[in-house]
């Protein structure tokens, strides 16, 4: 688990999936992301990361906590 801050943090280059876990929304982009130009990730939500060769930033209003799986994820069919 990552802690989220008032600061840009590296959450990574990809390809993984992010799951925001709050208590605050959290914003992704590059370096210098802040609310009004990452894109939101609510409380709950969770969105997935190609690979772009460039580290991606997360920066949040209070302390969130965002679970990271990197490699990505994929939906499978029941055993």
């Amino acid at each position: 688990m990552t802690t989220v801050a008032n600061v840009p943090i590296v959450i990574g280059s990809g390809p993984q999936m992010i799951q925001n876990l709050g208590p605050d929304t959290i914003y992704v982009g590059g370096p210098s992301v802040t609310a009004e130009t990452g894109f939101t990730v609510k409380i709950g939500e969770t969105f997935a990361m190609l690979y772009n060769g460039t580290p991606s930033y997360a920066v949040s209003a209070g302390n969130s906590d965002v679970r990271r799986l990197p490699g990505g994820s994929g939906m499978y069919a029941s055993p």
